[in-house]
């Protein structure tokens, strides 16, 4: 009777053994599969209206990013401008993918370790109007070289539990305002330009392209001139600038387009610039970048 009650016992603890083996694997421990989301959000982006951040590069202060009828905008402490139309869908694309692949803490004493803080990380909201479509706090990332990889570290804002992710994350949001503006300076197809025309000094000079050939300056010249116009960015801004009278002028002409007149003001020791093609926008450049492809590359065209 005894031999066969210690056998019972010995079979009860057994299974209490497996039974909280099978639960620590399947619940307690921080690296077994079953904790980790497959999804760390589920967006439909095609219903998101805005991106609400906290980049730490802005320190912490929000950056908006809203669409309407198919345009977005950038506002931050209530300024509102054009924004990069490409920029937010490649961070949506990104935001919606994040996909964890390891749990890396499920505690808030980790949180510093990965830089998920609201001081250390960045903050990222999806908005469908006032509604939080997802809410998530991208922290630090790291460089493996051996195999290259990098790792970023997140958790959703109202959880505990950091996760890593693969790739550097946080790098499209965590920008300050002014990367996620509107630089569009000057878009054109070189093959339609025929004409250009430079106003400065109390002087205009003119060349124009008759048949294949330019006339009034050499062909690689021009040639050389346009292809540094063709897909131009501005570099800084000089929001609030009153305009007044240019000091220069080049006006683009030629078939199947609009004509595109740059306009150049002296600002101190620098300039600021003005496109037809982005007229609500001023641009601040010393006397390289955006300033140097138009007016100073002049000098080369009428040589």
């Amino acid at each position: 009777m005894a031999k066969k009650l210690n056998n019972t016992s010995l079979l009860i603890i057994l299974l209490l053994l497996v039974g909280a083996y099978f639960l620590s694997t399947k619940f307690g421990s921080g690296s077994a599969e079953s904790n980790i989301r497959k999804e760390l959000v589920k967006l439909d982006t095609a219903q998101i209206t805005d991106i609400v951040m906290y980049p730490k590069q802005e320190n912490g202060q929000e950056v908006k990013l809203s669409r309407a009828s198919g345009k977005w905008t950038v506002t931050k402490a209530g300024k509102t401008v054009k924004a990069d139309q490409n920029g937010p869908g490649a961070m949506l694309n990104t935001f919606s993918s994040i996909k964890p692949k390891s749990l890396a803490a499920v505690s808030k004493d980790k949180w510093a370790k990965y830089e998920v803080t609201d001081s250390l990380g960045t903050r990222v909201k999806a908005m469908n109007g006032s509604k939080v479509l997802a809410d998530v706090m991208m922290g630090k990332f790291s460089f493996q070289q051996q195999p290259q990889s990098m790792t970023s570290y997140v958790r959703l804002y109202n959880e505990d539990k950091v996760y890593s992710v693969d790739g550097p994350i946080a790098m499209g949001f965590n920008r300050p305002f002014d990367a996620f503006r509107d630089r569009s300076f000057l878009s054109l197809d070189k093959a339609n330009i025929t004409k250009v025309t430079v106003e400065s000094g109390g002087q205009t000079q003119t060349v124009s392209k008759q048949g294949n050939n330019w006339v009034g300056t050499d062909s690689t010249r021009i040639d050389t001139y346009l292809n540094g116009l063709v897909r131009l960015t501005g570099t800084g801004f000089k929001d609030g600038f009153t305009g007044g009278n240019p000091i220069s002028k080049v006006t683009i002409e030629g078939n199947n387009m609009a004509s595109t007149v740059v306009s150049c003001y002296q600002d101190g020791n620098g300039f600021v610039l003005q496109s037809s093609q982005n007229p609500d926008t001023w641009f601040s450049s010393d006397s390289s970048a955006t300033y140097q492809s138009v007016f100073g590359a002049l000098g080369a065209v009428f040589q």
